[in-house]
């Protein structure tokens, strides 16, 4: 964050002062979209011309849109020339074309009621004519968060039941002073209707014109209207009129406008501040009872209130990394809560969670997933990792982890609990990956800087990370001959050395002898037996494998070996010379066969019986073979004693 320069800082100190003041006034919590608000009292008589105060006002009033051809056009000449219109929108074209009504919105022109789908109104019941108003600002209001406050009949056939039914929802009706017939246009560009459309647009002279135009509906060629709105607006700022909505709410700038526009006296409550200038000349704003109105060039003039306007100074106003707003509140699309965009992010609020920010790397992943039909709703702002290198935000069903390396990845469910008991990032690190399917579909895994953590329903979720991680992904992971693991790593007795068990087999690993794989069976049947590798055979060093000649199976260990073969059972062979000699005639393929007994070693040696016959150790000696008749004798005397 960057450090204010001293004029800022009092600024701050005046804002932090000011707001500081209505704490008690203040809503603790956001309620709704400022725009869901009531309106002012609505008009008890048709308006003609804008009812406005200053002394030359003219309302440009666009009917029968959103048009996705000429309306973002219309949008691209009034923001050039900094005016604000009335678009009297057909509720069925908010509902084709929501983005188009968010830009209307966004830009700050006001939005108008003008039905449903544009029937003649002196054809419709009092219920029907409820219904088309109904109907049209409750799609505006999910749109946009934005209450019409003003309705206009189509073809302007305003009856006393109109009347009586829009006021009755809080709204003004409006016609025109100045019909420019737009509606006659040509199919193609015409200058001389172009001329025309000017002509009615300005003439007769008239202190609070109000010019009805047209932007849609796409079967209706609009261009002639496109072409004629900036020698429109040039007429009337010439001969000194300022730009206002058809109920005349205007007062010369651009966050007084917004205050009006949003029925700031409803929203906001009365002003407690002047305008005033933010630190670094990035705007202005004004403080209410209620809240504030921030304004720059770039961003125009947005409120903010309630739980997200604490929120917001909580971490700093415009010089947090939110920056400025850029859009007031509005209600999220599931209708829980109400969220906020500012230049660096934004800020969600609901009953449960409270207000929250989201910003950079993790609100673009949090908006990939879904927004708040993904993770659901911020329960944090974005924390500082312990390590200071990564951030994080907790969200009602997960969390999401950035770091520079590895970008933004959610956590969620028995996996993130998992990680979370190994330490979180000082544990396995951050992660690298979301959640992904296991290559048999059975289960999930993600992946983290130093290791995994693989879930499935019957294993639960565990951690898979180095040497044993290696050795596991060699023989294949879920689908390979070991399946999901079944345990977590458990260190051995001694602290020399891990092992991880799972569905099919364990992985055992010391500092000596690598990872190594030991299967069910009897081979480690007798290794356990043995003393496991506290035992004389040690850690496993090689993994069992089927001999040469297809009748045995063989696994080495630190100290020796396991020999099976089905005549034999499982027999160790240790290191050392009776191995040697059994080596060096060639093994089970030798004339000793396979091993038929463990060594065993008295005073005198050592001696260890094979298929064959025996070899016998001693210090004198050496190992010798004894075969046959001879080994028979040897026996028949008492062996070595």
């Amino acid at each position: 964050m960057r450090r204010r320069r001293s004029n800022g800082a009092c600024l701050t100190l005046v804002l932090a002062f000011l707001t500081g003041l209505l704490v008690v006034a203040a809503p603790a919590t956001a309620t709704a979209a400022p725009g869901n608000v009531p309106c002012g009292p609505a008009y008890d008589r048709i308006l003609y011309g804008t009812p406005a105060t200053a002394p030359r006002t003219v309302a440009l009033t666009f009917d029968d849109g959103p048009s996705p051809r000429w309306t973002p056009q219309l949008l691209d000449i009034l923001r050039r020339n900094g005016v604000k219109a009335t678009f009297y929108l057909v509720g069925a074209e908010v509902e084709k074309y929501p983005d188009l009504t968010r830009r209307i919105a966004a830009e700050g022109h006001t939005i108008g009621n003008h039905s449903w789908d544009h029937p003649l109104f002196d054809r419709l019941s009092r219920r029907d004519q409820a219904w088309q108003m109904d109907m049209t600002t409750d799609v505006i209001r999910r749109t946009t968060g934005v209450t019409p406050c003003s309705f206009r009949a189509p073809y302007g056939q305003a009856s006393d039941v109109t009347l009586q039914e829009a006021r009755a929802r809080g709204m003004s009706v409006a016609n025109w002073t100045h019909n420019t017939a737009d509606y006659t246009t040509p199919d193609g560009l015409s200058p001389q209707f172009q001329d025309e459309l000017v002509g009615r647009a300005v003439g007769p002279w008239h202190d609070h014109a109000n010019v009805l135009m047209h932007d849609g509906s796409n079967g209706n060629y609009r261009q002639n209207t496109v072409g004629a709105v900036q020698r429109i607006i040039d007429h009337y700022r010439q001969h000194g009129y300022y730009f206002t909505d058809v109920t005349g709410r205007w007062s010369g700038t651009q966050i007084s406008d917004h205050y009006n526009r949003i029925n700031g006296e409803w929203a906001l409550g009365a002003p407690v501040s002047g305008e005033i200038p933010l630190p670094g000349n990035r705007g202005r704003a004004t403080v209410y009872q209620g809240g504030g109105i921030y304004w720059s060039p770039s961003t125009g003039a947005h409120a903010l209130r309630g739980a997200i306007w604490d929120r917001y100074r909580q971490i700093g106003y415009e010089t947090s990394h939110l920056g400025m707003p850029v859009t007031d509140e509005a209600l999220s699309a599931d209708r829980r809560g109400v969220y906020q965009h500012f230049q660096g992010g934004s800020i969600y609020w609901t009953a449960t969670t409270g207000a929250w920010e989201v910003y950079g790397g993790i609100r673009q992943r949090w908006g990939q997933l879904g927004w708040e039909f993904g993770l659901g709703y911020p329960v944090t702002g974005e924390l500082t990792s312990p390590d200071g290198i990564g951030r994080s935000s907790v969200f009602e069903r997960g969390a999401i982890y950035w770091s520079p390396a590895t970008g933004a990845h959610e956590l969620r469910g028995a996996i993130r609990d998992r990680w979370s008991q190994l330490g979180h990032e000082s544990g396995l690190g951050y992660p690298t990956t979301d959640e992904r399917f296991t290559a048999d579909k059975k289960g999930v895994y993600q992946e983290y800087q130093r290791g995994a953590v693989y879930w499935s329903p019957t294993t639960g979720a565990r951690e898979v990370r180095g040497a044993i991680r290696h050795r596991w992904n060699s023989a294949g992971r879920v689908t390979g001959s070991l399946g999901y693991p079944t345990s977590n790593e458990v260190r051995l007795s001694g602290g020399k050395g891990v092992l991880q068990a799972y569905q099919r087999g364990w992985v055992y690993w010391s500092q000596s002898s690598g990872a190594r794989i030991v299967r069910p069976g009897a081979i480690r049947d007798t290794w356990a037996s043995m003393g496991w590798e506290n035992g004389s055979l040690g850690y496993p060093v090689g993994e069992e494998w089927t001999l040469p000649d297809r009748r045995g199976r063989q696994q080495s260990f630190q100290h020796g070996h396991l020999y099976w073969s089905a005549a034999t059972g499982v027999q160790p062979v240790m290191n050392g010379p009776i191995r040697d000699r059994w080596a060096s005639l060639g093994w089970e393929n030798g004339v000793l066969g396979y091993p038929a007994a463990g060594v065993v070693t008295t005073s005198a040696g050592s001696s260890q019986e094979f298929q064959g016959g025996t070899v016998a150790w001693t210090a004198q000696g050496g190992p010798q073979v004894l075969r046959g008749s001879l080994r028979d004798a040897w026996v028949a005397l008492q062996r070595e004693r």
